[in-house]
């Protein structure tokens, strides 16, 4: 019995030592697979953002006239370069047309006929107005003459029917009478052609006058004609950008042939800022610009975003301060 207890008790020390190996084991396995700890994350660290945000921008004008061609041509002289101070009529370009040069110069050629014509008729009018008045009075005087001439014929022709005068007298007399009649008809009908020349010439010399009036206006239409191909400036400002060189053909398509600034005191700063910076940019926001070459800060206001740009209105500090120019801007963001 005693034998076996003992074998009895052998088995369960041998029992309980493998549940105690397959425990450890378990533990060992569960060690060495178990998941590494967890660790606390960092606390967050709070990046202080800048209270105002410094932009480099180029200004530009607000408001830019459009210079369009005029006429169909080839640049023939550009007066207006770049940069250039202009005011209202100002010439900034000359463009030739062949056509219109053609048309000017036939025009200056007719209206100059028209002109010497209207002249010479002038001309001639004085010299008939002469004549018609010379024509005139000798018709007068030879008329005086023929009348006292006839008087004595008939006081003669009756005489010498009477035979109271003697027939030599009366020849006389009636011979001088038919001189002076033909003479004085002569003169008459020469003074009425004097008379209807210079009537004629009057009619004449009005009609080329009409015509010089419309030949000059003719010449002046086609001389606006001609000044269309002077391009000038319709406002005051500064040339911003022209198109095209001396020798090269223009159309009428062509609308911005000159670019021209005006209301230089009215300015804007175009700013490109990063995107984390223009988040943070909205209308309304007061900015302080920084133009070179002038002193001071320039205070100025954001007035829209667009297209991932800024603009900032500011009023020109000096007449100086042309488009173009570089400047730094500061933006309160707080």
């Amino acid at each position: 019995m005693r034998r076996y207890d003992r074998i009895m008790g052998r088995k369960w020390l041998m029992a309980a030592a493998g549940v105690l190996v397959l425990a450890g084991a378990v533990f060992l396995y569960r060690k060495s697979h178990a998941p590494p700890p967890k660790t606390a994350p960092p606390p967050p660290v709070i990046v202080a953002l800048p209270a105002e945000i410094i932009i480099a921008g180029k200004i530009e004008a607000t408001k830019i006239v459009k210079v369009p061609v005029p006429v169909d041509g080839v640049i023939e002289q550009l007066v207006a370069d770049v940069d250039d101070d202009v005011v209202v009529g100002d010439v900034l370009a000359r463009i030739n047309n062949p056509k219109i040069a053609a048309a000017q110069q036939k025009s200056e050629e007719v209206a100059g006929h028209a002109r010497n014509r209207a002249a010479e008729l002038e001309t001639a009018l004085i010299g008939a107005e002469l004549e018609a008045s010379r024509s005139e009075a000798d018709a007068t005087r030879a008329k005086l003459e023929f009348e006292r001439a006839e008087k004595t014929y008939e006081r003669e022709k009756m005489l010498m029917s009477e035979g109271i005068t003697p027939r030599l007298v009366y020849e006389k007399a009636q011979q001088e009478y038919n001189t002076l009649k033909a003479q004085t008809q002569d003169l008459s009908e020469a003074a009425k052609k004097a008379a209807e020349r210079l009537a004629s010439l009057k009619a004449e010399l009005e009609s080329a006058r009409k015509a010089e009036e419309q030949r000059a206006n003719d010449m002046e239409h086609s001389q606006s004609t001609m000044d269309a191909g002077e391009v000038r400036s319709p406002a005051e400002g500064v040339v911003l950008a022209r198109h095209g060189q001396q020798g090269d053909r223009v159309t009428r398509t062509i609308k911005d042939f000159f670019q021209i600034a005006v209301n230089l005191t009215a300015l804007q700063l175009v700013v490109t800022p990063q995107p984390q910076e223009l988040q943070r940019i909205h209308a309304g926001q007061t900015a302080a610009i920084e133009i070179v070459d002038t002193p001071g800060l320039t205070p100025g206001k954001v007035r829209e975003i667009r297209a991932g740009q800024v603009f900032i209105d500011f009023a020109s500090p000096s007449l100086s301060v042309r488009p173009g120019m570089n400047a730094q801007v500061k933006i309160k963001v707080l």
